[in-house]
C-alpha cells in the first residue's frame, strides 16, 4: 500500500470526480467513488489524478507503474538526501548553489539592503516577483514600473521575495503569450552516478498569464528526449482536451523543435552532478538566445508532466530500478 493521509477534501473530490466520470463510462456513482478511493490508499493516486489523469482508465497492472503524487513523495525519500533539499525548494538558495547557470540577475528582498534593491530596480526594465518558498507559480507577479522607484523597493523590502530581471526568450520559443515558456527535464541519478532523462516536456503560458505551470492553466506538451521536439498534442487542466494548436493562437504545436536542444540536456545533467545528494530533480529551463539557463529545481515534481501527456507514461517502476 502507498502512504496517503486523506483529507477530507479528498473524499468530496472523490465524489464529485466520480458524478463526473460516471456520466462518461455509464458505470454507476458508487463504483468510480469506492474506486478513487482504493486508488488513493493502494496507489497514492490523488482525486484530481484520477480524473484528469485519466487513472480511472487504467488496468491494475498499469495502475502499479504509473507515478502518482504520492509515489513522488516515495521517490523523494528513497532518492534525495533531505538535509539538502532545501537548496531546490528555497529559490534564494537555488540561485546561490547554481549561479553559473542561472544566467540573468536576481536579488533576495530578505537579504539586500534598501540601496541594493533600489539599485537593482533602476538597472531592470522588467522585474519578476518570487515568492522565495512557494511552488506552481503561486504568488508570482511583475513589479509595476509605473510606480516610483522608491515605493516598488519599500513595497517588497524585508520579505520572502525573490526578485529576478525578465528573461529575453530565443524567438523560437515565443508563442504569442506573455510567459516565459519553459522545459520541465526530470532527472535521476542512479547508483553509479550516471543521470538518466525520465521525461521531458514543454511548459507553454496562455494569453496574459506571466507563468506557463500547468495548475495555473498552461499547457503542457510532451518532448522527444533524444530529438527535441514536441511529439504529441498537448493538454492543461481542461479535461480530455488534445492541444494541437496553442490556445488563443494559430501556431501548430506537434514537430516545434527545441532550440539548443543538446545543450539543454548538458545543462540539466551538469547541475545534476553538481547536486549528487538530491538525485530526483524536475528541472525548469528556459531558453535564451546565447543558449539555455535554469529557472528552478523541483524535488517534488509533478505526476501532470510526467505521467498526463505523450505515449511514454507508466513510469514509476524504471524510476525506482535506478536506486
Amino acid at each position: 500500500m502507498e502512504f496517503y493521509r486523506p483529507h477530507r477534501k479528498d473524499l468530496k473530490e472523490c465524489i464529485k470526480s466520480a458524478r463526473i466520470i460516471s456520466s462518461m463510462t455509464g458505470k454507476s456513482v458508487l463504483y468510480h467513488w469506492i474506486d478513487s478511493i482504493y486508488c488513493m490508499f493502494r496507489y497514492g493516486c490523488c482525486p484530481n489524478q484520477y480524473l484528469e489523469g485519466a487513472f480511472y482508465k487504467l488496468r491494475s497492472f498499469d495502475r502499479q507503474r504509473t507515478f502518482t503524487k504520492y509515489r513522488c513523495y516515495k521517490l523523494r525519500r528513497l532518492f534525495n538526501d533531505s538535509t539538502f533539499n532545501h537548496i531546490c525548494d528555497n529559490k534564494v538558495d537555488f540561485n546561490k548553489y547554481f549561479s553559473k547557470f542561472i544566467g540573468r540577475k536576481w536579488i533576495s528582498c530578505k537579504e539586500c539592503t534598501l540601496e541594493e534593491l533600489l539599485s537593482f530596480i533602476e538597472d531592470n526594465n522588467r522585474i519578476i516577483a518570487k515568492p522565495i518558498n512557494m511552488t506552481k507559480g503561486k504568488g508570482v507577479f511583475e513589479l509595476d514600473r509605473s510606480k516610483p522607484n522608491k515605493e516598488l523597493a519599500l513595497s517588497v523590502i524585508g520579505q520572502e521575495i525573490l526578485l529576478e530581471e525578465f528573461v529575453v526568450q530565443h524567438p523560437l520559443m515565443c508563442f504569442d503569450n506573455k510567459s516565459v515558456n519553459t522545459l520541465r527535464i526530470n532527472t535521476i541519478i542512479d547508483s553509479h552516478g550516471d543521470v538518466h532523462i525520465i521525461k521531458s516536456t514543454l511548459r507553454c503560458g496562455i494569453g496574459a498569464s506571466i507563468v506557463d505551470n500547468y495548475a495555473a492553466g498552461g499547457v503542457a506538451y510532451p518532448v522527444n528526449s533524444i530529438y527535441g521536439r514536441v511529439e504529441g498534442p498537448g493538454g492543461n487542466s481542461m479535461r480530455g482536451q488534445e492541444l494541437f494548436i496553442h490556445p488563443g493562437t494559430d501556431i501548430f504545436m506537434v514537430g516545434k523543435e527545441i532550440p539548443y536542444w543538446n545543450k539543454v540536456l548538458d545543462l540539466v545533467c551538469d547541475a545534476a552532478k553538481k547536486i549528487p545528494q538530491v538525485r530526483f530533480i524536475g528541472w525548469d529551463v528556459a531558453i535564451t538566445q546565447e543558449g539555455p539557463i535554469l529557472i528552478e529545481g523541483n524535488t517534488r515534481p509533478s505526476a501532470e508532466l510526467i505521467e498526463y501527456q505523450g505515449t511514454q507514461k507508466a513510469l514509476y517502476l524504471t524510476m525506482l530500478s535506478y536506486k
